[in-house]
């Protein structure tokens, strides 16, 4: 409470809520620090205005997110690296984990990750499980794992598949559904569909190579996409600086397309190099200690505005 004089007050992530707070506890002479930025370099730049009136420091944990606050006229922000680099690792080895699911050590292993929520799955999940049937008839042995989210269920995951008219007997064979696995499964895998969002930077630290996949609604996408103010959509690009990793957005994202994306990734020499890539992007996320690094900033920013009445 405001009453209890407070030397700062810490806003996380959350902007539809945080910004508003943000503006109410400036308003009451609170300095206000915001850790996690939205996502507003990618739709919402006109939110930058509420970050130069109502917020005093903005620590970032993505490594692009300081220079363009500073093109926007915000320039107190301080990157501490993301915890995801740090947080993201498998709990089992490649070979044990294909053993446990019987794939072999050398088969082409592909992950299909069709995203977290119910419409994500419902618009993305016929797509990859398409393109799995066109790359079965091109690469020999490959098999393919869905890592499952927590919030979905292989039933969801059957009905999709039947509400969308796909016969997936030849799958049953070469294709493993896994639950509570998703960093194992995608450690295991050669190459990985993967829904654009965190998933994709998690797909990177990993180091395996991916192709970023999405579809929304045609309406949502037709009214949004004119405000969308950046050319990549995929997390793993942009911290990468550059196209990493091929994106099938919308209307791009077709079986074939994928595919053929796929079976790219998989070649010997481009997956080498891609998984070098990744590394690159690894190093860049730098996330050891992050959270300590945010503190310790937070103590320093409140001890210097003491210091300097």
């Amino acid at each position: 409470a405001v009453d209890r004089q407070p030397d700062a007050a810490i806003l996380v992530d959350f902007p539809d809520f945080n910004l508003r707070l943000a503006k109410s506890l400036k308003k009451q002479g609170l300095r206000v620090i915001y850790y996690i930025s939205p996502q507003v370099w990618a739709w919402k730049k006109f939110r930058v205005r509420h970050f130069r009136k109502y917020v005093d420091l903005l620590i970032s944990i993505l490594p692009f997110e300081k220079e363009f606050y500073a093109n926007e006229g915000f320039d107190r922000v301080e990157y501490v690296g993301s915890p995801i680099a740090a947080e993201v690792r498998p709990k089992t080895g490649r070979d044990e984990f294909r053993a446990k699911y019987g794939i072999g050590s050398t088969l082409p292993l592909v992950a299909l990750l069709p995203g977290s929520r119910k419409v994500e799955v419902e618009r993305i999940f016929p797509d990859l499980l398409k393109a799995a049937k066109l790359i079965r008839k091109r690469v020999p042995g490959v098999r393919f794992v869905v890592p499952l989210a927590n919030t979905r269920s292989i039933e969801e995951l059957n009905r999709v598949a039947a509400a969308a008219k796909i016969d997936t007997e030849d799958l049953e064979k070469t294709l493993t559904v896994v639950s509570g696995e998703t960093y194992e499964a995608i450690a295991a895998s050669d190459a990985a569909a993967v829904a654009s969002g965190t998933a994709t930077l998690e797909t990177a630290v990993l180091g395996t190579p991916l192709v970023v996949v999405y579809k929304a609604s045609a309406l949502n996408y037709f009214i949004l996409r004119p405000f969308i103010s950046i050319d990549t959509f995929g997390l793993v690009n942009l911290v990468a600086g550059r196209r990493l990793a091929t994106e099938l957005i919308q209307d791009d994202l077709k079986p074939e397309i994928l595919a053929d994306e796929v079976v790219r990734i998989l070649d010997p020499e481009v997956n080498r190099k891609m998984r070098l890539d990744l590394e690159e992007v690894r190093r860049k996320l730098s996330g050891e200690n992050a959270s300590v690094k945010a503190a310790e900033i937070v103590i320093a920013h409140i001890e210097d505005r003491d210091g300097s009445g």
